[in-house]
């Protein structure tokens, strides 16, 4: 897969500070700017989970062993990779399992009224997708038929994030949309700390 390279904000600060050297007064207000920004950028970098019910915070590379273990399960079930559905579950609720978004829920944030077919299909109401491994079953079941009819990985995470309209720029200019680059990364990351 390849990604489109994109410039960094080091490299807009780098450019910034280049051009404003000269001037003394402006020199101490970008090096007091880059100190906040530093200082900001490092409390932003390690992403802060929070929910009304559960205030928590994990870093950044933490699984929960339930909700591992969970995906391992699913996963086999369901022929997924388990870190693929780890690193989904990440970017949609950052492993809060009774989050809801609307009509998105819990874990994987399952469309609750564009998927009621498929949950009562597989036995749930909508109330237990509340519950993560049930979530996960859901999530799977809906992959998996994604998988089966397309293929093609970022075609299936498009689809599954509901970015239907990014696939004709994927299929012509082969230019996938930040989530799925943020997933499939994030899944090869777990695959390589799982020693895959």
């Amino acid at each position: 897969m390849e990604f489109k390279k994109v410039r960094s904000s080091a490299d807009k600060t780098f450019c910034f500070w280049g051009r404003a050297k000269r001037g003394g007064r402006v020199r101490k207000m970008i090096v007091v700017f880059m100190v906040v920004g530093g200082i900001s950028m490092a409390f932003l970098s390690h992403p802060i989970r929070c929910a009304a019910k559960t205030q928590q915070s994990l870093p950044e590379e933490e699984i929960p062993e339930e909700i591992h273990e969970y995906c391992e399960i699913v996963g086999k079930s369901y022929h997924i990779c388990p870190e693929l559905l780890e690193s989904i579950a990440y970017y949609e609720s950052r492993f809060i399992p009774d989050v809801k978004n609307g009509n998105c829920w819990g874990l994987m944030q399952i469309n609750v009224k564009v998927h009621s077919d498929r949950i009562k299909r597989i036995g749930f109401e909508k109330e237990e997708l509340l519950d993560p491994y049930k979530n996960l079953i859901v999530a799977a079941d809906l992959l998996e038929e994604l998988f089966e009819e397309y293929e093609d990985a970022a075609v299936v995470l498009m689809l599954y994030a509901g970015q239907e309209e990014a696939i004709s720029r994927y299929e012509k200019y082969g230019i996938t949309t930040k989530y799925v680059q943020k997933v499939l990364t994030r899944s090869e990351r777990y695959e390589r700390q799982n020693g895959k």
